[in-house]
């Protein structure tokens, strides 16, 4: 976060892709549907979006959760990158 208390990048948690929605709920855990809904909202209050960081992704399941997270970066227009091990970021 920068001095002006303006949040440069945001890390959220997206463990199951969209079709285990039911389970997610369940287990209290993020898909990307639910997922864009808390960015909309972010954006709503914030007026923005910052560069978002999403982690806790199952690995088995990651190259759909990408899939879904890409077509929501641009339907919003934010960079949503999925974290990895030895992941560096700069802000």
């Amino acid at each position: 976060m920068l001095a002006t208390g303006i949040p440069q990048l945001l890390f959220i948690e997206v463990t199951f892709p969209n079709r285990q929605a039911d389970f997610a709920v369940k287990s209290k855990h993020l898909t990307p549907d639910f997922f864009k809904n808390e960015l909309a909202s972010f954006l709503k209050i914030k007026g923005y979006l910052p560069t978002v960081v999403a982690i806790h992704t199952k690995p088995d399941l990651e190259h759909e959760i990408k899939a879904e997270l890409e077509k929501i970066a641009r339907s919003l227009g934010v960079s949503i990158k999925i974290a990895h091990e030895d992941m560096q970021i700069q802000i």
